[in-house]
Order: structure tokens, then C-alpha cells, then sequence
């Protein structure tokens, strides 16, 4: 055989090899896995191009038929070595299966070098998304489905265009978000105000009295505002001062800052001690009314923690909807964003956090609003009927399991009510739950991907519930044990293809 064909087939092999990989490691051949293919494959090729050419011309220079075979035996084996590494990268990331799992699983040390190979190849392959005209959106879940990379604050970015906050087309950002953050400032300018006028009083019992509509707006914020101190407690992050405080709020001693408005005072008052007989003592205490605890305390008058603009923002978000209001969780579901975009590596996007956090949560609440709407609990849109896909869902993927429920009428209600309306906000740590809800934005049929997710959480627990009483179950699934997300949305893919 001359020494063309062996480089025909010493190169055809090699094709074959990493052609193996990529179908293997594919289902789809779309622009993504294609660029995947060509970035891992790319070193491996020009080595092997090289090599043929050496291995050209030092038969041409010497036609001995041992050097000859020592070229071609070299060649074929560093080939092979070549598709092989290169079939084993493709074999490892299991983050880029598209249709096969959702994150990588290795954990070994010996792919350590790999993993982050394949993770800045990731970042890499939203930039490229990013920085086109026009943003392709179905490119872009399918690859924000399997999570997004915080690093250059990508997540923020995308979750900005998956919550539909702003357009496609990227000739037209600056414009909006412009025009969005100079509309929530008039938010803040009108609806934050101070009541009172010259023909005005706290007593006046008309409804256009300033004063009525003032104390009627303080019952809801009195609520916001023992929810947002709550926020989050595990991590410092709320408690801490925002970097961007606004304003026109933080100089306006005190008027204008919400928590002030239900604050309760420190009440100082006597009482009549009986000592003896016959003796008494006026006695000074002090009882402590207030309702904030731990660190969730006010800061200085300049300065404000980001628990006081997440209470800011949903306060702004019942004025504006008078129909829903302000429902209890809702601070379970804006806190994850807010931290997302306060978190951004860009400073500008850092900036005004708190107006693109404001329209990103009311664009979401657009869409998972019904499940707060008690009236449409029954609709199609509702939260039973959730509870229901949910109970279905189980019931098709282990009937064991959904019998023993069944048995024990442990009904949906006890613990997946709040799994479902807060979008798993309350059993997962913080991270966890932005990982979670990579996914669950880039979910083309909007949250469907949910009911699978906390399917996936009951059958992981399978044992537990077959070998549980009623109260050990009802206290697991209210209470659902520390897990590797990771685990879960793998468990989750693979119901929904089944």
C-alpha cells in the first residue's frame, strides 16, 4: 500500500472517530453542537494535518520501506490517541447532550481540567449568541435549559431576554431599558409620597382623602415588610447595603423610607410593684414592640440595606396592581432575581438593579399570577389544577408511589402548594434555586418543565414514602432534604421525555 492511501485511511479513520463522537453525544445537529464539535476537534485535526505532512515528506526524502511503515504504524497510532481523547471529551460533557441530561455529573479529579474546558467553552457559546443582531431565543434556552454561567453576568443578561424584560433584537436595548428605568423613577416620584394638604387631615374619612388611602396602603406594607426581613436568611446578602441606594428616599430624612411608615416605637411605661405588705414601687421597663429581628435592621440615614428595596419594589407592584395586591411569598420570588441582578459583573446592569428587577418580577408574575388568585384555583391556570398535573404525572411515572399517597390521603395540597407558587423558592438554598430557575425560564412551554421537576423530587425520595407512616411523609416532602439539584433536573428530563 503506497503512502497516499495510508494517509487517506489514516485520515478517514479519524473522521470516522470524531464523527462517532458527535452523533453520540448529539441528537440534534444544530448550530451549537456543531461549533462544539469543530472547537474540540479543531487541535486534534491540525495535529493530525501536521503530522501527515511530515510523515509526507520524509518518504519523500527517503523511501526505505522500515521508515516507511515506522511513518505510517506512528501516524495511524497518534491518530487514534488523537480521536480517542477527543471521543472522550465529547463522552464527559454531559452538560452539552442536548436531550440527554441537564448538567455534567463528573466529579472525578481526573476530569477537574476538562470540566473547565468545557464550562468556559460554554461561556463562550452564549457570547456567541449574545453578540449577534438578532438573538436567536430558541438557540439561546436550549442552551440556557442546562444553566447559565454567572461569570460576565450572563445569567442576569439572559434572564433579562427570557423574562421578555428586553427585545430580541439588540439595536434596540439601550433604548428600552432607558425608557423602563426613567418610568420606574416616576413610579417612585408619584406613588411614594407623603400625605397631607391644605384642606387635608389624618381624620378624614373621604375616600380621596391622602391621608385614608396612606393608612390603607400601610396594612399591606405592614405585611411586605415583616416578609422582606425575613428574605433569605442563611446568607448575608439582603442585610447588607446596596451599592446603588436610592437617593431620593435615603436623603429625605426618613420621610419617604417605607419601614418607617410601620414601624412600631419603643414603648416605655411603668408598672405598680407590691413588696411586702403594705409597700409598693413604681417600676420602669421597657417593652419592645418592634418588628424587626436579627440583622434586618434599618441602616443610616445615606444608605439602605437590600431587603429595603426589595420592599420598595413590591410595594410599587401592589399600588400599581390593586387588583391582586400583595401576596404573601411573593418576597420569595423577587428576592432570587434581585440577587441576580445585584450580583452583575457589570456595573451599569448593577446600577439600576432594582428597576429592571422591578419589571423582570412583574413580566413573571404576568405569567404565574393565577396560582395567587384564589378565585381561579379551579381554572386552567390555577394552582389545583397544577396540584392535579402533578398527581397525574406521579401516578404515570410510579403508581407505587402515588398509591401509598393516595392510601395515606396525603393529598398535593400538604406539600406541593408551596413547591408550585414559589417556583421551589423555599427548599432549595439560593444558588440552588437560580439554577433551578435556568431552567424553568428557558422552559419554551413555560413551566411545565415544574411539574416534572417536583415529580422528580418525590421519586428520589421513593424508599422513604414506601416505608413511611403518614407524619414522617408529610414531614419529609414539607421539609425536602438537601440534594444535588443536578440529580433532580436529570430526573426531571427524563420523565419528560417518557
Amino acid at each position: 500500500m503506497s503512502y497516499k492511501l495510508a494517509q487517506m485511511a489514516l485520515r478517514s479513520l479519524t473522521m470516522a472517530m470524531m464523527i462517532l463522537a458527535f452523533f453520540f453525544n448529539s441528537e440534534d445537529m444544530d448550530e451549537l453542537t456543531i461549533d462544539l464539535f469543530t472547537r474540540l476537534g479543531v487541535s486534534g485535526s491540525y495535529s493530525i494535518i501536521t503530522l501527515g505532512l511530515l510523515i509526507e515528506s520524509g518518504l519523500q526524502l527517503k523511501s526505505d520501506k522500515l521508515v516507511e511503515a515506522i511513518f505510517l504504524i506512528s501516524g495511524i497510532a497518534l491518530s487514534l490517541l488523537s480521536a480517542t481523547f477527543s471521543f472522550i471529551n465529547f463522552y464527559a460533557d454531559e452538560g452539552f447532550k442536548q436531550g440527554k441530561s441537564v448538567n455534567s455529573g463528573i466529579t472525578s479529579h481526573k476530569c477537574i481540567q476538562c470540566l473547565k474546558q468545557q464550562y468556559f467553552c460554554r461561556i463562550k457559546l452564549f457570547e456567541g449568541i449574545l453578540e449577534k443582531d438578532v438573538i436567536d431565543i430558541g438557540q439561546l434556552q436550549k442552551l440556557a435549559f442546562n444553566g447559565v454561567p454567572e461569570e460576565k453576568g450572563l445569567r442576569s443578561l439572559v434572564w433579562k431576554i427570557l423574562l421578555h424584560y428586553i427585545p430580541t433584537e439588540k439595536n434596540s436595548w439601550d433604548t428600552t431599558l432607558h425608557k423602563k428605568r426613567q418610568l420606574y423613577q416616576q413610579f417612585i416620584d408619584e406613588i411614594i409620597v407623603s400625605p397631607g394638604g391644605p384642606t387635608d387631615h389624618p381624620l378624614n374619612m373621604s375616600p380621596d382623602s391622602s391621608w385614608s388611602t396612606y393608612f390603607k396602603d400601610n396594612e399591606v406594607l405592614l405585611q411586605i415588610d415583616k416578609d422582606v426581613r425575613r428574605l433569605c436568611p442563611d446568607i448575608s446578602f439582603f442585610q447588607s447595603a446596596t451599592e446603588f441606594p436610592c437617593s431620593e428616599i435615603v436623603n429625605s430624612n426618613g420621610v419617604k423610607r417605607l419601614h418607617k411608615r410601620v414601624e412600631q416605637s419603643v414603648l416605655k411605661y411603668s408598672t405598680l410593684e407590691r413588696r411586702g405588705l403594705g409597700v409598693a414601687k413604681l417600676s420602669n421597663e421597657i417593652r419592645r414592640t418592634d418588628i424587626s429581628s436579627g440583622d434586618y435592621t434599618p441602616l443610616n440615614e445615606g444608605c439602605e440595606a437590600h431587603w429595603e428595596v426589595v420592599e420598595r419594589m413590591l410595594f410599587l407592584y401592589a399600588k400599581l396592581n390593586p387588583g391582586q395586591g400583595y401576596v404573601q411569598g411573593m418576597n420569595e420570588i423577587i428576592g432570587p432575581i434581585y440577587h441576580t441582578f445585584a450580583c452583575d459583573a457589570n456595573m451599569e446592569f448593577r446600577k439600576y438593579a432594582e428597576s429592571d428587577c422591578f419589571f423582570c418580577f412583574t413580566n413573571l408574575m404576568s405569567e404565574i399570577r393565577d396560582f395567587f388568585i384564589r378565585t381561579l384555583d379551579e381554572t386552567e391556570s390555577g394552582i389545583n389544577y397544577m396540584m392535579g398535573k402533578l398527581s397525574d404525572c406521579l401516578k404515570k411515572q410510579d403508581r407505587a408511589v402515588w398509591d401509598r399517597l393516595k392510601k395515606q390521603e396525603l393529598r398535593p395540597q400538604y406539600y406541593s402548594f408551596r413547591w408550585l407558587t414559589l417556583l421551589l423558592s423555599q427548599e432549595f438554598s439560593l444558588p440552588d434555586v437560580e439554577r433551578i430557575w435556568d431552567s424553568l425560564f428557558a422552559d419554551a412551554r413555560r413551566f411545565d418543565f415544574l411539574i416534572f421537576i417536583c415529580c422528580a423530587m418525590i421519586l428520589l425520595v421513593r424508599e422513604n414514602i414506601l416505608n413511611g407512616d403518614f407524619a414522617s411523609n408529610v414531614k419529609l416532602l414539607q421539609n425536602f432534604p438537601p440534594m444535588d439539584v443536578t440529580l433532580i433536573l436529570n430526573k426531571a428530563l427524563e420523565i419528560s421525555y417518557t
